[in-house]
């Protein structure tokens, strides 16, 4: 490739894939997509101008709908490089900001009614009182006398310096 380059994007909504990269390139501010580690949803932001509303009330997607989202990179005169696919997402959350207004999605890679969205992660100290778990938790460690005896006679030989005569 020569000649500057340029990142192209292409989106396509619903599980049909109808694609609306030209609908939405006009007013298009930023892309953003996020590959996350293992275990991580990755996710993908859409930010749109819309100074006549457009996008938050005529063309809204509904939570959940599927994206699919490819980029490429390649020179302005059109020719692209190789295409990567992004992965498929679900429409997370809509959000519209700002004097001038935007419009922001996010999608992400677990589907909405996925049980992973939902389950929250504690530690749980049911049938406790808080007392009774701090106390335990601050308690110190039971070692034997013969144990500190081990480890005291063990520590004095390693430091003993040999006599020189």
């Amino acid at each position: 490739m020569s000649g500057p380059i340029q990142t192209y994007l292409r989106l396509l909504f619903t599980e049909a894939g109808t694609s609306v990269t030209q609908d939405i390139l006009p007013d298009l501010l930023s892309f953003s997509y996020d590959d996350k580690e293992t275990n991580e949803a990755d996710e993908i932001s859409l930010t749109l101008k819309d100074p006549t509303g457009k996008w938050a009330s005529k063309w809204k997607p509904d939570g959940g709908e599927v994206v699919r989202a490819y980029i490429a990179s390649g020179t302005v005169d059109g020719k692209k490089g190789r295409e990567l696919f992004c992965g498929k997402f679900f429409v997370d959350s809509l959000r519209t900001s700002g004097s001038p207004r935007v419009f922001e999605m996010r999608a992400v890679s677990i589907p909405m009614n996925t049980p992973i969205r939902r389950k929250m992660i504690t530690k749980a100290w049911e049938k406790r009182r808080s007392r009774a778990s701090l106390r335990k938790s601050r308690r110190p460690r039971k070692s034997s006398s013969s144990s500190i005896r081990r480890r005291t006679r063990a520590t004095t030989a390693k430091t003993r310096r040999p006599k020189v005569t």
